[in-house]
């Protein structure tokens, strides 16, 4: 869906559909020219609201849902239906993907607000050009760089229930050397017993820019410490907890004609059920780019080292996958097609993933677009070896998707829409079976899941709204997934003054499949109000959950998935120097 147009400040800045974009492509290219749906939070969006993580900012993005046991910890993404903790999300810093080394999931909450200047989503699968995880979307968080000799910002708030935040970053650019760096510290008492957090987050990145050419160096460390609430059906008090180290190393190459990625990511993770464990992953990605007779042909490989230990089991285990595609962007008349494959293959499976695409421009304020892709996942360390309940034969899970688009520019209005239909091929699950092991690993029978997306956004002046409906049909396979969602924003910024509206209304939401175990209609709003006396400083006071809503959602973590209550109002004030 959204062909996204984002502002704010008194700098008015109008992404409309000549949008610039990276996810999308390896290569940067214009998005008016890309078949696929994708939506963008811009830094001023990121500026006109406050978020706990990076991954919280999503929550009102049209398709995209978030599952949380409360404001800190675990964020986990869910685009049009497909999550299953991030491992059916290709989940990527600056390209780079992030992923758990033994579980292929994603410890969401170690990317703090601090550390993005953009997010950009992929709504459907994009294999072909990310390969496994990328099989219901993509996210993608880019750090950015100084743009002069010194920058910097000082951020501060406290609220509900001993929550407080401290975020510090700095950052210069002299000639074409420039670094960045950023710490994080947030905790919280929790609003119900048993929800403390505790977590600290430092990030690095260096390099040298200098025209199209760049390299970069990056490196990052996260700790958390998260307590977990008991579920709404709990009948005795929760003693649950988890705590999650992670870190990563990347080296970047950019130049006129490719890119190439060295990355190491790594993690120590600590449960209260006497779970501990080690993994890494080690990769190397390269993509270039040949222009000729009206083509744009984007290539590249992968190969990728994942590495665990399980220490509470006193196992290990590791595995590598290589991979290679081609896509082309043929440009004629009016018309921008598209067609692309990927081939991977590890020591247990081997995939192929095409791709293909079509994009007619009838005017400069129109875009009509039609896309058919295949997207998988190869079957993870935990799935394959790691238990009793594994099974080294499971096939790589499929996710066949067709989306009609058209989108509209009239005036200062964008009005969009997007059908879309997915049929899912060998999803794993775990299935009871007598004996032992009690559940077993399999590949499941194919499923449809079905929807819409319509949106419409309004410019003028210093003000901006928007409002999205997001409609999912999933089958029998209704848990933890919502029928119908209607978000919408409204900001305005004048200096000194600013205001900013959010809200989100979600019916038909279940908490089990064929529709049993309904779970309440719920209408949120959050509200920020800013005063910026000077250029260079801002205070604030945010109200999330202004209307006190008593609300539940269905939350998939590991060893306690089930409904949580969520938190009533609660207020956060702070302030902001930057510079």
């Amino acid at each position: 869906m959204v062909l996204w147009l984002f502002f704010m400040q008194d700098t008015l800045k109008v992404y409309y559909l000549d949008e610039v974009i990276v996810t999308g492509t390896p290569i940067v290219s214009l998005l008016r020219e890309m078949p696929v749906s994708v939506s963008f939070v811009s830094p001023d969006d990121m500026k006109g609201m406050y978020f706990h993580s990076t991954l919280d900012a999503l929550s009102f993005t049209p398709g995209v849902s978030i599952e949380k046991t409360g404001p800190f910890g675990r964020a986990d993404v869910i685009i049009r239906g497909i999550g299953s903790r991030g491992r059916r999300i290709a989940l990527l810093v600056d390209g780079r993907p992030e992923k758990m080394g033994i579980f292929g999931c994603t410890v969401t909450h170690s990317f703090p607000m601090n550390m993005a200047e953009r997010i950009e989503v992929v709504r459907g699968p994009l294999s072909v050009l990310y390969g496994s995880d990328a099989l219901g979307g993509v996210v993608n968080i880019l750090t950015g760089t100084p743009d002069k000799l010194f920058t910097g910002l000082a951020h501060l708030s406290r609220g509900s229930s001993g929550t407080q935040d401290v975020r510090v970053k700095m950052g210069s650019r002299v000639e074409d050397v420039y670094f960045i760096l950023s710490a994080n510290l947030a905790e919280t008492d929790g609003y119900l017993p048993n929800s403390a957090y505790e977590g600290e987050d430092f990030w690095g990145k260096a390099g040298y820019k200098k025209k199209d050419w760049e390299v970069s160096f990056s490196a990052k460390y996260f700790d958390g410490y998260k307590e977990e609430p008991a579920r709404v059906t709990d009948t005795e008090p929760s003693d649950r907890w988890n705590r999650y180290m992670r870190g990563s190393l990347d080296f970047g190459v950019d130049f006129p004609y490719g890119n190439l990625r060295v990355y190491r990511t790594y993690g120590e993770h600590m449960f209260s059920s006497g779970w501990h464990s080690t993994d890494r992953t080690d990769g190397i990605r390269f993509q270039g780019k040949y222009k000729f007779s009206g083509n744009l042909l984007v290539f590249g490989g992968e190969w990728k080292l994942q590495a665990g230990e399980i220490i509470s089991m006193g196992k290990s285990f590791e595995r590598k996958t290589y991979g290679g595609f081609v896509y082309d962007r043929w440009k004629i008349w009016k018309l921008s097609l598209d067609a692309g494959v990927r081939y991977e293959v590890d020591r247990s499976n081997h995939v192929i993933s095409p791709y293909g695409g079509i994009v007619f421009h009838p005017d400069d304020g129109t875009r009509i677009r039609l896309a058919f892709s295949d997207g998988y996942r190869i079957p993870q360390i935990s799935e394959l070896y790691a238990f009793p309940s594994s099974d080294s034969t499971l096939k790589p899970e499929k996710l066949l998707n067709a989306e009609f688009g058209i989108s509209r520019k009239i005036g200062g209005f964008i009005l969009d829409g997007s059908l879309y239909w997915m049929r899912a091929r060998d999803f794993i699950a775990l299935v009871p079976q007598e004996g032992f092991p009690r559940y077993r690993f399999e590949n499941t029978d194919p499923f449809v899941y079905k929807g819409a997306e319509v949106g419409i956004i309004y410019t003028a002046g210093w003000i901006k709204g928007e409002a999205f409906y997001s409609y999912l049909d999933p089958g029998e396979r209704t848990r933890g997934k919502a029928k119908h969602t209607l978000t919408f924003s409204l900001y305005a910024e004048k200096r000194p003054l600013g205001f900013g509206i959010n809200g989100k209304y979600v019916r038909d939401y279940y908490a089990d499949d064929n529709g049993e175990n309904p779970l309440s209609n719920y209408f949120l709003v959050n509200t920020r109000f800013n005063f910026s006396p000077f250029p260079f400083l801002r205070f604030f006071i945010h109200v999330e959950n202004l209307l006190d809503t008593d609300y539940e959602l269905y939350v998939d973590i590991p060893d306690a998935a089930g409904v949580y209550e969520m938190p009533g109002r609660n207020i956060t004030v702070g302030g902001e120097v930057a510079f």
